[in-house]
């Protein structure tokens, strides 16, 4: 009966316990993941007596925050509105530009 040589099963072998390892370290990625979504809602705070204590953190409640970020999503929204606008003008300048250019025009409303 013959036998696989010793180098062939010692690879076979350490291939295994590295594909095992692999699968064992994609678990814990995965597991990391969830425990960090979970966790972005708690804030660790230190005591005086040095004990750790999880304090759940409602951003959503507090109306301060709520009015500042909807000041802040208004202050954004305008600033892109704003470069947005300036875009199209940019945009219908060059294009009317590049008509000009071709001998061509276009037809402008009158005042």
């Amino acid at each position: 009966m013959a036998y696989p040589p010793k180098n062939i099963v010692k690879m076979v072998k350490e291939n295994e316990r590295i594909a095992n390892a692999c699968s064992i370290v994609k678990e814990f990625k995965k597991h990391a993941i969830d425990v960090n979504w979970h966790a972005k809602d708690y804030v660790i705070s230190a005591s005086h007596d040095s004990n750790l204590t999880r304090a759940k953190v409602s951003t959503k409640d507090d109306p301060l925050l709520s009015g500042t970020r909807a000041a802040g999503y208004q202050a954004v929204k305008a600033a892109r509105r704003e470069r947005l606008k300036e875009l199209y003008e940019r945009e219908a300048i060059a294009y009317e530009n590049e008509l000009n250019a071709l001998g061509l025009s276009l037809m402008k409303l009158r005042d």
